[in-house]
């Protein structure tokens, strides 16, 4: 770690010093990877933006946006129905590696998700096909162990839960992990020593099904389970800019695994790391951004910021870029994609793999783009394509 990130930690640090003070929640499954009933309530929830009707790519057909039942496979009798905007939460007694099944008429998907005690679990930005869904972010809030193994240098912790058969994670620290105690002092990863009970909100790939590893965003050191609110506040996000409107007070930061929706309103506390204040205006794409913003459980897709703090970019940074087909100019090779908050402008250049392999002629309007994509302060309007997948529209 640079001076810089150095500084970057201990600004947002001091800056965020509530930060999981109320964090509550546990890690942990059974030996064998089922659930284990503990008293401690645990919950999965999401929006879903898109179901599709067809698993096979060349005659994919988008619906609208229908009711969508999501269940939890080893929690029976725990199921609920998507609401208007596609949001869901399920709440109960359940823990560890838990399949959670997407239906909507006869289109029918699941995704294995690994649920600590007592944790938050969202899967943001959900397409549903038959057989898969695809999520734009998967989050975990509120995961309590107690530190093994403490490999500062690694920038990793070896984390065991609190079951009578305990599971051991291993948790990945980077330069934007938010470090603090219970009471809010700003501490170091070498306060995480053998023994500590950690608190830990951080990110895993939406698409990794189930695994033992998280990316900790924010760690706080002797925490204390505590009851969790219907609305999580100061849930930490970080990554880079990706598109920037200001003007309809929405940003999105991702990087090549993670896409978060942001709303930025007039009482976001924007700063550089020196701490000086900023605007919305003063955010470039491709700056490095990291924060806390107010997650609504129920509510699971674009997060409330509520503080951002904004290094300046390497220069280009590599994104995940989602969204639905509404227009082409295949002249310059561009894809317009509505991502959800508006229309983002991907180009496909001569080195980007699109699989299958189609020319931009032949995507029309309609089809399902997903990827990775490269940000240029350059060329902040357009994304250039690194990696495509497409879902044709049904002829």
């Amino acid at each position: 770690m640079n001076a810089l990130d150095a500084i970057f930690r201990a600004t947002v640090s001091l800056l965020l010093l509530a930060a999981a003070a109320g964090c509550s929640g546990g890690g942990g499954f059974a030996a064998d990877g089922g659930p284990i009933g503990t008293g401690i309530t645990a919950s999965v929830a999401g929006n879903v933006v898109a179901v599709v009707a067809s698993s096979d790519t060349e005659q994919a057909t988008p619906l609208a946006l229908p009711e969508v039942d999501v269940s939890i496979d080893q929690a029976p009798g725990l199921a609920t129905t998507t609401d208007a905007e596609g949001n869901f939460a399920l709440d109960g007694d359940f823990a560890g590696e838990v399949t959670v099944r997407f239906r909507s008429g006869d289109v029918e998907a699941t995704q294995v998700v690994d649920v600590p005690t007592g944790a938050l679990v969202v899967l943001a930005d959900v397409v549903v096909s038959p057989g898969r869904i695809e999520a734009e972010a998967g989050r975990q809030v509120g995961f309590l162990g107690r530190v093994l193994e403490a490999d500062c240098a690694g920038g990793v912790l070896l984390v065991e839960d609190e079951r009578r058969e305990p599971r051991q994670f291993l948790v990945q620290l980077i330069d934007d992990t938010r470090i603090v105690r219970r009471d809010g002092s700003a501490a170091t990863c070498a306060d995480a020593a053998t023994g500590e009970r950690i608190a830990i909100d951080g990110v895993f790939a939406p698409d990794s099904g189930a695994g033992s590893d998280v990316t900790a965003l924010s760690i706080t050191i002797g925490a204390e389970r505590g009851a969790r609110p219907d609305v999580v506040e100061d849930v930490p996000f970080a990554g880079f800019a990706a598109v920037v409107r200001c003007r309809e007070g929405t940003l999105i930061v991702a990087d090549d695994e993670q896409r978060t929706r942001l709303r930025v309103g007039a009482d976001t506390i924007i700063t550089d790391r020196s701490g000086a204040m900023l605007g919305c205006g003063d955010i470039a794409v491709g700056d490095r951004v990291a924060g806390l913003g107010r997650l609504r459980v129920r509510q699971a897709g674009p997060i409330a910021a509520t503080r951002i703090v904004v290094a300046r970019g390497p220069g280009s940074a590599d994104v995940r870029i989602a969204g639905a087909v509404v227009g082409t100019d295949c002249a310059r090779g561009v894809l317009q994609l509505d991502d959800g908050d508006g229309v983002v402008a991907v180009l496909i250049g001569a080195d980007t793999v699109v699989e299958p392999a189609l020319t931009c002629d032949e995507i029309p309007p309609g089809a399902r783009v997903r990827g990775v994509g490269r940000v240029r302060p350059a060329e902040p309007e357009i994304i250039l394509a690194l990696r495509l997948q497409v879902r044709r529209p049904a002829r």
